[in-house]
């Protein structure tokens, strides 16, 4: 019994190190699989497969045994205020969230500079300037539409993280798949605490615009639709042998039940998403995690500065300004979509293009 355990535990993790390293072959990693069991994989010198593997899964535990925690606390009354809510998002944003998506510059440098020698920069950041802005004037603009379309292009980020536990399901299925389990952080909360996540919808859209009722009830349709589709989803995690993963969504789904929203969304943003993003950038890119903290350093160090101001006006103020709250969720999806976008859509496509154009070169060769 201890064997076969042994053995299906290798099987599990080194085989889903596939999305762990990621699809972007561009970055220097290496992976070819054989077959729906095995998977070859050339890693940085500092790691071996089973080390990734034995920290994947130690990793994936530790976030299922905080959710229940968390989630067994805020059943038995504890309660953190706005204030200190606030500040535990900002200074986890600050010190995980920020390194996690302020490395894009790498993942496109890697995609672009073969293409457009030393253009890569202004148009790079250029379009990522762009895409920020139309995202924030979304928000002032188009409330509805920004809330709901930031909702589903997040949920699909985040279900594509385990992208080859669904790549034996057609295509626009496993992308159905990824929107239903990588948005239970949104779906769960919409429908088990309406009332508060009203209220923090109520704090990010513009006072002139009263579309949360609207947006509110958008979100709960969605949910509607996609909760059932998340259970068929974990259901067949646990029945392909991808127990871990089950085990731990089952645990989120627990958490975003009964935690406040804000809470809830912290750890598994910055305890999970956040803390895997910063993995895989450390094996595509070779890097330990000291060099991670170096090269994040400027932008952690301002994050940080505006966490001690928002700690400071927390703690000075008898209520959070919902001003305060509008503009850091504001800012931050006006930077997320870009992320999401290049590690979604943009980085695929590019990369399609670059398999066609050396096939071609190969056949002309």
């Amino acid at each position: 019994m201890k064997r076969k355990r042994k053995r299906f535990y290798e099987f599990d993790f080194t085989y889903r190190l596939s999305k762990l390293v990621g699809s972007n072959w561009a970055y220097g990693v290496d992976i070819e699989i054989s077959d729906s069991r095995s998977a070859s994989l050339t890693l940085p010198e500092h790691v071996t497969t089973m080390q990734l593997a034995r920290i994947e899964h130690q990793h994936s535990a530790g976030v299922t045994a905080a959710s229940l925690a968390v989630a067994a606390a805020s059943v038995f009354g504890f309660d953190a205020s706005s204030k200190w809510t606030l500040a535990l998002i900002v200074v986890a944003t600050a010190v995980i969230g920020v390194p996690h998506g302020g490395l894009d510059h790498w993942s496109g440098r890697d995609l672009l500079q073969d293409r457009i020698g030393a253009w890569w920069v202004p148009t790079f950041f250029g379009v990522y300037l762009i895409v920020a802005l139309s995202v924030a004037s979304g928000w002032l603009m188009a409330p509805i539409f920004t809330a709901v379309g930031f909702f589903l292009i997040s949920a699909w980020h985040f279900g594509m993280e385990d992208e080859d536990e669904l790549s034996d399901l057609p295509y626009w299925s496993r992308h159905l798949v990824a929107v239903a389990v990588g948005g239970l952080v949104i779906w769960v909360p919409s429908v088990a605490q309406s009332e508060r996540m009203s209220e923090l919808l109520q704090l990010t859209v513009p006072s002139q615009m009263l579309s949360v009722a609207d947006i509110m009830s958008v979100t709960q349709m969605l949910a509607s639709i996609l909760l059932p589709i998340a259970v068929v989803a974990i259901g067949r995690q646990m029945r392909t042998g991808s127990r871990t993963a089950a085990l731990r969504n089952l645990a989120l789904v627990i958490l975003f039940a009964v935690a406040d929203p804000l809470i809830s969304f912290a750890l598994y943003f910055c305890g999970w998403h956040s803390v895997r993003g910063l993995r895989s950038l450390a094996v595509k890119h070779r890097k330990t995690a000291i060099d991670l903290a170096l090269a994040t350093a400027p932008m952690t160090l301002g994050a940080i500065a505006f966490a001690s101001i928002g700690w400071y006006v927390a703690a000075t103020s008898s209520e959070v300004p919902a001003a305060t709250i509008r503009t850091l969720f504001i800012s931050l999806s006006a930077i997320a979509v870009p992320h999401l976008l290049l590690h979604g859509p943009i980085a695929k496509s590019l990369n399609h293009l670059r398999g066609s154009s050396a096939q071609t070169l190969e056949l002309a060769r």
